[in-house]
């Protein structure tokens, strides 16, 4: 993990916060947090729209929640535009 972090991350860093990130590594100040499936039950109320993570199926260290929230909101924006 050290040596991912330090040739392929490090690079990508901002430079004002590359010694930064490097010393943490160095420190050992690495955590990492399982990512595991976490597999939702269908859903159903009608008239109810669910969207992002409603499912609560990605894990919220990820990101993946909000991610998915702001690609259903385009997607649902697309749809709606014929009823403007």
């Amino acid at each position: 993990m050290e040596r991912y972090l330090k040739t392929l991350v490090a690079p990508l860093i901002p430079e004002q916060l590359h010694d930064a990130f490097i010393s943490a590594i160095d420190r050992g100040s690495i955590r990492t947090m399982p990512n595991k499936s976490m597999p939702a039950s269908p859903y159903s109320t009608p008239g109810a729209l669910l969207m992002g993570d409603a499912f609560n199926i990605h894990h919220p260290l990820t990101g993946g929640g909000m991610t998915v929230a702001l690609s259903d909101i385009a997607v649902l924006q697309n749809l709606l535009k014929p009823f403007k």
